[in-house]
């Protein structure tokens, strides 16, 4: 399977961004066969030169499924899906899911294979704005946390006094 993995520029700092790098990181540790197309900050011709560059790819790659990261980028998607039958997963976190009402964005998330989501709020959001057919594809896929920098470390006697635990 390839697999085309479209994102908003990683170099930011932000939790979509590490939610990203995280399932880049995985779809690579797995083996699967795929290219991620960033779309860079900037203006018009930024937009144009990422316009351009995911509808190389959609004709001359021939993905077998595009990975959406982001509400924004999914009209794109749906225009793939309508003119070569490619499908997508459209990935939604939070802030924008208060788009995805209007109507491309709408159509856009009705017509994505999967709607993938990181928390039960952010899937009760999807769901009062789209409904309750869309519940069956909705998948949770919760943010992922570094264990080599988050883990449990020794109880502090001091805290535990402190605060009667």
């Amino acid at each position: 399977m390839k697999i085309l993995y479209i994102t908003n520029d990683l170099s930011q700092i932000g939790g979509i961004e590490k939610y990203n790098k995280d399932v880049l990181n995985a779809l690579k540790s797995e083996g699967f066969e795929y290219r991620h197309l960033q779309r860079q900050a900037g203006g018009f011709f930024q937009k144009l030169l990422f316009l351009c560059h995911f509808f190389w790819l959609m004709l001359f790659s021939r993905p077998s499924l595009v990975f959406c990261s982001h509400l924004h980028h999914a009209p794109l998607c749906l225009i793939a899906k309508k003119l070569l039958g490619v499908e997508y997963f459209l990935a939604v976190y939070g802030i924008e899911i208060r788009y995805i009402g209007k109507f491309w964005y709408s159509k856009s998330a009705n017509n994505a294979s999967r709607i993938i989501t990181i928390s039960e709020f952010s899937k009760s959001l999807i769901l009062s704005n789209l409904g309750s057919h869309s519940l069956e594809k909705i998948y949770m896929l919760p943010s992922a946390v570094d264990t080599k920098t988050f883990f449990p470390k020794q109880k502090s006697t001091e805290l535990v006094n402190k605060y009667n635990l």
